[in-house]
């Protein structure tokens, strides 16, 4: 035989706030959907199990029993048909309680004192001062005039007094172990032999970021060597991903181009993860390279370029001329932040301007040999680099200038030039330049062709 019982809630209590753990075990014992609070408190959903026993009272005895075997002493257990009428006689009453009838319900609820109400001291002073000394005293006030007097906190405190207060149960986040280990029983020299083992790390831990709807960030790789050192790298994408064999190509590229200094004893994978990446294809925007392609691209030219030649280049924050810096490169990241500065600009008023020059910038910059007047002004132009066919000599025409730039005087990167914009006529025809001079040593350049 069986309780029949449609809905069937349990509440288990712990005696200190130590036993999240504990609880946690407790719980997935008898079913998937539970929530624990505060490390001393479970609340558990056992609808269906009913008939796995005849009477409540051998359920309640096996949560007991798993209760000690997990090592919480002295448990408070409450069975109800409802979650919050568990959860406060459990709460609130020794023992165990069981309350599976609205009659039955009702009175073990009405006992409890007032204070077992989730209310401030302001308001439990008040309903003593009605004269309320039980939660049977405030269920059978009328919630119309409760709402009048109270506002919404006593009408949910009205509902939680009969059991009544209905609220759904937040599951327990608990964090995933992404992670896998693997010992050959040998020492593992071949290369080849070790990439396949460590693709039987990969593969599970790719299906099951998949199943959980999860990519992977990075993946870090430890390699114990027989010679006792630990060989711990980390291999990243550039967008998190799931895919095994984008992933697969990363860490084969990665142990041919750096492999182990030693025979490999075992080995371990674990997996940083993140949300999965939203793919929103556009009708009419270009279509980006796929992230995957992308970190294999760049994990391929890691093999031939060190790190720190690789990666997005970013204007750096001087007035030097062609200062950049290389950051990881990151198309996700790097679009995200162009939207948002779209996003912050204000359309400005058109305006209407001239034409803009170009400029065919010489890097590096090629020597040149300037005569100027006495006011220090260029009145003649020579440049000769038969290696970048440049060939250019004449009389300066007109001439702007000059613009003078200097920064990190304060450092020994200080740098300094005087420019100018030249127009120099040649054999038949003229052209423009932009040549400058360098203050510190006296020497001329040539910067770029204006066109």
């Amino acid at each position: 035989m069986s309780f029949e019982a449609s809905r069937l809630f349990g509440c288990v209590v712990a005696p200190a706030e130590q036993f999240s753990a504990q609880l946690i075990k407790l719980s997935q014992d008898f079913t998937p959907r539970y929530e624990v609070e505060k490390g001393s408190l479970a609340l558990l959903d056992l609808s269906g199990l009913s008939h796995l026993f005849q009477n409540p009272y051998d359920l309640a005895a096996s949560i007991k029993t798993s209760a000690l075997d997990h090592g919480i002493d002295s448990p408070r257990i409450a069975l109800a048909t409802r979650l919050q009428s568990a959860r406060r006689l459990a709460l609130f009453r020794p023992g165990l309680s069981i309350a599976l009838d609205e009659k039955t319900e009702a009175e073990l609820l009405g006992a409890l004192p007032i204070e077992s109400l989730d209310l401030d001291d302001r308001t439990l002073a008040r309903l003593h001062n009605w004269g309320l000394r039980h939660s049977s005293d405030l269920a059978r006030l009328p919630a119309r005039d409760l709402r009048s007097r109270g506002g919404a906190l006593l009408v949910r405190a009205h509902e939680s007094s009969s059991g009544r207060d209905e609220r759904l149960l937040v599951p327990v986040q608990e964090k995933p172990n992404d992670g896998l280990g693997l010992d050959p029983g040998f020492g593992v020299e071949d290369l080849s032999q070790l990439v396949f083992l460590m693709f039987r790390l990969l593969d599970p831990l790719c299906a099951k970021l998949k199943s959980s709807a999860r990519a992977a960030a990075a993946f870090e790789m430890t390699l114990a060597l027989e010679n006792g050192n630990t060989d711990v790298r980390l291999i990243r994408s550039p967008s998190p991903s799931a895919d095994d064999k984008a992933w697969r190509t990363l860490v084969r590229l990665n142990l041919e181009g750096r492999p182990p200094a030693a025979p490999v004893l075992s080995l371990a994978l674990r997996a940083e993860s993140a949300s999965a990446r939203a793919v929103q294809f556009s009708f009419t925007g270009a279509g980006r390279s796929s992230p995957e392609k992308v970190a294999s691209a760049l994990a391929r030219l890691q093999r031939f370029f060190p790190e720190d030649r690789i990666g997005s280049p970013q204007l750096a924050d001087t007035h030097t001329p062609d200062q950049f810096e290389l950051r990881p490169f990151d198309p996700v990241a790097g679009s995200s932040a162009r939207k948002r500065n779209v996003k912050a600009r204000e359309p400005a008023p058109p305006i209407s301007r001239p034409p803009a020059s170009a400029l065919r910038v010489i890097r590096p910059p090629a020597h040149a040999t300037v005569r100027v007047d006495m006011n220090g002004d260029p009145v003649s132009l020579q440049v000769s680099d038969h290696d970048r066919f440049l060939n250019i000599r004449g009389r300066v025409e007109k001439s702007a200038g000059p613009y003078v730039l200097s920064t990190q005087w304060w450092n020994e990167e200080a740098f300094a030039r005087e420019e100018w914009d030249v127009e120099v006529a040649g054999e038949g025809a003229t052209a423009a330049y932009l040549i400058f001079r360098d203050p510190r040593n006296d020497t001329w350049y040539l910067a770029a062709e204006i066109d």
